[in-house]
């Protein structure tokens, strides 16, 4: 019975490390904000979103005792100031592969996969487990999608 529990939770540890990664790095100083989508409102004092999805916001200061704190997390989207240079550095820096493109309005929008992240969603047929936007300077990246507005 000792080696089932121990396996189990070992199994739980794996699974959560897969499905709630952690994709930025040091900030370097900029500001970025972070926020989480859960299913039901896990704090009390989350952002009724659709469906059973609620949203908490924070710093990137905060993220990790946030983090902490959540249960039931289906996404990450993590907001920062940034020109085209910096989109381009992001997709190079997480080593996202580029599997679709999408164009509206003045928003450039970026499907695909990454190693650092974990949970896929189908897209037009296409399974991706990150979406990157830029939009007027605000590049937002989500993990498998951005839940949220960019």
């Amino acid at each position: 019975m000792k080696k089932f529990s121990i396996i189990i939770t070992v199994v739980i540890l794996i699974i959560a490390t897969y499905s709630v990664p952690t994709l930025m790095r040091d900030n370097e100083g900029e500001s970025v904000s972070v926020s989480y989508y859960t299913h039901g409102d896990v704090t009390g004092k989350s952002t009724y979103m659709f469906d059973d999805i609620y949203l908490t916001n924070c710093d990137y200061s905060q993220a990790k005792k946030t983090e902490r704190e959540l249960v039931n997390v289906v996404g990450i989207s993590y907001t920062l100031a940034g020109n085209y240079d910096k989109f381009c550095e992001v997709l190079n820096t997480y080593g996202i592969v580029v599997l679709s493109t999408e164009i509206v309005g003045n928003i450039h929008i970026i499907y695909g996969r990454s190693e650092r992240c974990g949970q896929t969603r189908i897209v037009d047929g296409i399974a991706v487990n990150i979406q990157v936007a830029i939009r007027d300077d605000v590049i937002t990246i989500g993990t498998p999608l951005i839940m949220g507005s960019y």
